[in-house]
């Protein structure tokens, strides 16, 4: 959960833990304008110790508010629209000694995610 880099729609990069949240100031102020759209979240991983004859690699997520497309190594591993529910993609094919992870969030308004409004 630790080591992310976060960039916002500015392009501005900041180091940050999850679980996080871009909208922790404007998502409060009660003037329901919030920033909408979409940032990114990287992280450099090392590959994991795993029997490569028996075993299978996957990540896991807990939820990522709304959509998520998620890439490692430059390849699209996974796109998922469900902000609160927890999803897993088998990236065993994929991996590498050192592995770029990216998550690009998208919280924009769509009628694939529920609930939009509280």
């Amino acid at each position: 959960m630790t080591g992310w880099n976060f960039t916002d729609l500015s392009g501005n990069r900041q180091a940050v833990e999850l679980p996080h949240t871009w909208n922790n100031k404007d998502g409060q102020d009660g003037g329901n304008d919030y920033y909408r759209g979409t940032c990114s979240y990287k992280k450099t991983l090392s590959c994991p110790e795993y029997n490569k004859e028996t075993e299978v690699v996957y990540l896991q997520f807990h939820g990522v508010n709304a959509s998520a497309n998620v890439i490692l190594n430059g390849q699209s591993v996974i796109t998922h629209d469900g902000g609160y529910s927890t999803f897993r993609v088998n990236v065993t094919d994929v991996l590498k000694e050192e592995n770029e992870l990216e998550i690009f969030v998208d919280n924009s308004k769509n009628d694939k995610v529920y609930p939009q409004n509280a």
